[in-house]
């Protein structure tokens, strides 16, 4: 179902389009997030409504999500080719064209999606090598969309011990997940987020490393088993950005409108999730979920294997060829700390 969003009202509204404002710029949202996921209710709802508000109607927006015409894995595409105008890209799908940006969802590069929205808008403002990225791409990045550090979901009984991680199979979404998981010894899956619930449900895979706030989207608190809660395998990434062409066609002020917004919205969204990841804790174990941390010593293990996955990282960006990709680590993981 197409939600049109008629800006004049800063309100979404699901059905019928409402007629757009004499002169006002009609831009075409897709992206692949269900309406029940966290970031679309956190981040991208609240991210229309304030453009509708900032812009006095001078943008409207015809929405179409779920990946109806664009999915997560053709976001960066869509953009690209004007099959959309904004979308959500997640850089572990574009690990190729933007290498550089893959390295906010490293293992170790923050818990909450507050310090990682955080990290992540100040390398975009101190205009580093990630802007140059994205404006290579033909694409202009509008806000940050973090979820708290991944943790172990699993169809079996708390994993506690090295042994027990060993030979497991464990989806990745790609990118510097897949190095995380191979870290530890599992083997890592390269599965899109929407296929994640068959695949555990018939035993495909053991588990695999999520956000809590990301499971209740896909239906796998209904399914899982146990689920830890002081891990830190990586982060949940995206970037709402906007066709850079498109963009710059726009009025300055509309420019603003959509910039705007993406500070604003970014902050109480990074509030918002770190906030309902704590509430998921709870609403996991009434559901059957044992939720566990990992013993001090197993963890330290576990944390001393994943510290490996960024400097094999940035040593394989460099192997590539990859411009100023030790530069941008160092920096990133200056502002984390």
């Amino acid at each position: 179902m197409k939600l049109t969003t008629g800006l004049a009202t800063a309100a979404l509204a699901c059905g019928a389009g409402l007629a757009a404002p004499a002169g006002a710029e009609q831009l075409t949202v897709a992206h692949g997030y269900v309406p029940a996921h966290t970031v679309f209710k956190n981040g991208i709802e609240p991210w229309l409504a304030c453009v509708g508000e900032k812009s006095a109607g001078g943008l409207t927006f015809d929405h179409y999500p779920s990946g109806q015409i664009s999915g997560h894995k053709e976001s960066m595409t869509s953009l690209v080719n004007g099959l959309a105008d904004v979308s959500a890209v997640i850089p572990g799908y574009e690990s190729g064209k933007l290498p550089l940006t893959n390295m906010g969802m490293l293992p170790g590069f923050g818990a909450t999606a507050t310090a990682m929205n955080t990290s992540y808008r100040a390398m975009l403002d101190n205009d580093s090598a990630l802007v140059a990225e994205w404006e290579e791409q033909g694409v202009h990045a509008i806000m940050p969309v973090f979820t708290p550090a991944y943790q172990i979901l699993s169809m079996d009984d708390p994993w506690t011990t090295m042994e027990a991680l060993k030979g497991k199979k464990i989806r990745a979404g790609g990118g510097t997940a897949v190095l995380a998981v191979a870290s530890v010894d599992a083997v890592p899956v390269e599965m899109a987020s929407p296929d994640m619930f068959v695949a555990l449900q018939r035993g495909t895979m053991d588990a695999t490393i999520l956000s809590l706030t990301s499971a209740p989207a896909y239906g796998l608190p209904d399914i899982l088993k146990s689920a830890s809660t002081n891990g830190s395998f990586g982060s949940g990434m995206a970037v709402w950005a906007m066709s850079k062409e498109k963009y710059d066609s726009l009025a300055p002020e509309l420019q603003a409108a959509i910039d705007d917004c993406g500070r604003e919205i970014e902050v109480s969204m990074g509030a918002a999730v770190d906030d309902e990841n704590e509430k998921l804790k709870e609403e996991f174990v009434s559901k059957g979920i044992t939720t566990y941390e990992f013993p001090p010593d197993v963890l330290a293990q576990i944390n001393e294997r994943l510290a490996t996955v960024g400097e094999e990282y940035v040593t394989k960006l460099e192997d590539r060829g990859v411009d100023k990709a030790r530069e941008t680590y160092e920096t990133y993981r200056g502002l984390l700390k």
